[in-house]
């Protein structure tokens, strides 16, 4: 293939493989995703359309290829000004790159494999001498397989399978250390030593890993996952003095891998990503598509080269396990890896701050010198003071029908959205009455639809009621009976939508019922959870995010019980420069056809929460109003999208089924489940103010027993009480997770 030439196999289309990434992660989000497709990768092709800039590390390394990027057309189109390199700070746009991304987001892999893409990618390599054909992308497929899992010193690493070597190179190489006892034999200089020789030992045997769909690595990898193979590699180590690479077994040569880029992510749920991706060494192939704006890889040179095509006889002969053949994967030393310790994640890097920083209305807000401002930072928002000064000065006018609406409008539109003055003049308020219903002697005023959390609530309540209070509720089989009702709420929930737009009599008349909640209770069982299907699960669940909440009773004992949001954490990630208005992305509330998502292995979205002009899209939020005897007791609500529905009917059953002071009521730690997916997500936590929130290890234990599957999340609801006691004394509580508290004059 390459004649003897091993600048062929480094360099230019012929050292460029079937790129497998975008595959790869259409998979992982088919599996695991929640979000929609188009919204994944609108960040990268935002990136591609407006630029990015080069940084010194990036300079560096244009600086090392410099020949190669100003003989390549479309590396030198991106990274050339005048014949020179552009210099650190130089905006890049790469305009070929974000009509490429604006395929993928549209159609998915198709548009990358089988599509006008993969069509002008395969005809910019073969132009360049390169043998990739269009049968070739549609003839990729992805490998899902189990990760490498082994457990050294109490804790378990979950890492990459063959053709991969780094997963079972680390664990070979702790497994060795570890038995020299921890930490003192390995500290010091005689531990740096000891990594060094136990690091030979593993590159010595990682070279008889390859392909497993080519190559039996079966005992390869045993071995090295093997805590006896590992002892048995110790003895060979000498304290006193190293080796040359004959004594640790080293039979074939070794294979310069080179760049990689890496992503750790842990998010709120503790849902974990450790993903390392690759187009091999710095710039690839050193050849950019000009059709695609698309870097090209020069994965072909992590393959082997039979010793015949190079002739080197100074060095150990190539590895025959990672000889090249179509179709085969050449070997790596990536090494994502998650820890887990007790079942929980233990280890990966937090997420960065790219989405505050990219935007320029959130930057000019949040960033200073390049950087998020710290905590105890004054952030002042002129912009949006000026705003507000217009809207105190002519009412809602101003934001619908006058200044403010044509600048916002204007923001908008530049940042690609569509909303026009016309939509903003057209909103209308509708009022309409609040959900009310009695249970155990208290009446409670909730959310209509488009709210599901007011009828949810209710329904909770009405099942758990019938159980006896408190007693009914109480302990670890309290708890159970509480999920499995969550349950049944959730499932039905995603039949409800805009009233306006969608007929919810009946499921909200249901939600409400006494004789229904029954019926749901009968199919509870006290031994044991179920699958999503046996709570009658037609529809997939709507994940709802951030929201604000006020509960306020004043001294005439008038109440306001309200949420507002913008969505997610900063909406859509966007401030509006001339409003200084963080917009929200609400529209993400909405369920989306079968056909955008793509997503086979969930529930269909919920028809009655489809997109319509002038509809409002489903939400969780619970805000409710509580009396007793005709009085005021209580005004309770909270925020924190799906968390709300469970967080809100805890800090209810907490205070007025098990008789919690209020404040007890708000502190106690909570539980959340919404079905979809089928697990329990339970406090596990220390907030930043050095509050610890934990379900007791009692409870878990009974839940696992009883077939539930249990994560542990750091945050959830942030609740918001007031109860109005006997003698008519208000108490408030506002919750301390995110370092609340009340205020009263």
């Amino acid at each position: 293939m390459y004649g003897g030439n091993l600048d062929l196999k480094k360099r230019g289309a012929l050292s460029v493989g079937v790129p497998g990434e975008v595959a790869g992660l259409f998979t992982a989000w088919k599996q695991h995703g929640k979000l929609p497709w188009k919204r994944l990768v609108s960040p990268a092709k935002k990136l591609a359309d407006r630029g990015f800039k080069i940084t010194k590390y990036l300079y560096m390394q244009m600086n090392t290829t410099r020949d190669h990027i100003l003989a390549d057309k479309g590396l030198s189109k991106l990274f050339v000004s005048n014949g020179e390199l552009k210099k650190p700070g130089t905006l890049c746009r790469n305009p070929k790159l974000a009509l490429t991304l604006r395929q993928i987001a549209k159609y998915g892999p198709k548009a990358f494999y089988n599509g006008t893409v993969g069509v002008n990618l395969v005809s910019d390599i073969l132009k360049s001498g390169g043998i990739i054909t269009l049968k070739d992308l549609q003839s990729y497929r992805v490998n899902v397989k189990e990760p490498l899992s082994n457990d050294i010193l109490g804790y378990r690493l979950l890492g990459m399978p063959p053709p991969s070597s780094g997963g079972a190179a680390m664990v070979l190489i702790l497994n060795i250390l570890s038995q020299y006892g921890v930490p003192s034999g390995v500290s010091g200089s005689l531990g740096v030593h000891r990594l060094v020789e136990a690091l030979k030992h593993a590159f010595a045997i990682r070279m008889n890993l390859g392909d497993p769909d080519f190559v039996d690595v079966t005992k390869v990898v045993s071995d090295m996952l093997s805590p006896q193979f590992a002892q048995d590699l110790k003895r060979k180590i000498n304290d006193k003095k190293t080796f040359d690479p004959k004594y640790y077994g080293g039979r074939w040569n070794q294979i310069k891998d080179h760049g990689t880029s890496h992503l750790s992510i842990i998010d709120h749920e503790r849902n974990c990503v450790s993903m390392t991706s690759t187009i091999n060494a710095f710039f690839g192939a050193l050849m950019l598509s000009p059709s695609t704006g698309i870097v090209l890889n020069n994965e072909m040179d992590d393959f082997s080269i039979p010793l015949k095509s190079f002739n080197d006889s100074d060095k150990p002969p190539p590895a025959p396990a990672n000889f090249i053949r179509p179709g085969k994967r050449p070997l790596s030393s990536m090494t994502p890896t998650i820890v887990l310790k007790d079942g929980k994640v233990k280890a990966a890097m937090n997420a960065t701050s790219d989405d505050i920083l990219a935007d320029k209305g959130l930057s000019e807000l949040f960033v200073s010198n390049g950087k998020l401002r710290k905590p105890g930072t004054i952030i002042r928002n002129p912009k949006l003071a000026c705003t507000l000064k217009q809207i105190g000065k002519y009412g809602s006018k101003a934001f619908y029908n006058g200044t403010v609406g044509d600048y916002l409008v204007r923001d908008i539109q530049k940042s690609g959205g569509i909303i026009t003055l016309k939509d903003l003049q057209s909103y209308k308020v509708k009022v309409k009455e609040p959900l009310s219903t009695d249970i155990l002697g208290f009446r409670l005023l909730g959310m209509p639809p488009p709210s599901s959390g007011g009828p949810a609530m209710v329904l909770v309540l009405n099942i758990l009621s019938q159980y006896g209070v408190p007693s009914g509720v109480s302990g670890p089989l309290g708890v159970h009976r509480l999920v499995e009702a969550l349950k049944h709420a959730f499932a039905i929930r995603m039949n409800l939508g805009d009233p306006d737009f969608v007929d919810v009599t009946k499921v909200v008349s249901d939600m409400l019922s006494p004789e229904f909640a029954k019926d749901l209770k009968k199919k509870i069982s006290d031994e044991r959870t179920f699958k999503p299907k046996h709570y009658g699960a037609k529809w997939n669940e709507l994940q709802d995010h951030g929201t604000s909440h006020l509960s306020i009773i004043d001294k005439d004992r008038n109440v306001v019980s309200m949420t507002n949001t913008v969505n997610y954490f900063f909406g859509a990630l966007t401030l509006s420069p001339s409003t200084g208005i963080v917009l929200n992305n609400e529209m993400d509330d909405f369920s989306i056809p079968m056909k955008f998502v793509g997503d086979r292995n969930v529930p269909l979205p919920a028809p009655a929460n489809f997109i319509r002009p002038g509809k409002r899209p489903l939400s969780s939020m619970a805000p409710t109003i509580v009396l007793k005897d005709g009085k005021v007791k209580a005004s309770v609500g909270a925020s924190g999208g799906i968390f709300i529905i469970a967080g809100t009917t805890e800090v209810f059953l907490n205070h007025f089924f098990l008789n919690m002071d209020p404040l007890s009521s708000v502190l106690a730690p909570r539980i959340y489940h919404q079905l979809i997916p089928n697990r329990v997500l339970y406090e596990n936590w220390t907030t930043v103010y050095d509050d610890h929130f934990e379900i007791p290890k009692e409870t878990r234990d009974v839940l696992e027993k009883k077939g539930h599957v249990l994560a542990p999340i750091a945050g959830g609801m942030i609740s918001q009480f007031i109860v109005q006691e006997s003698d008519g004394k208000l108490v408030a509580v506002s919750d301390p997770r995110k370092g609340g508290f009340p205020s009263g004059y």
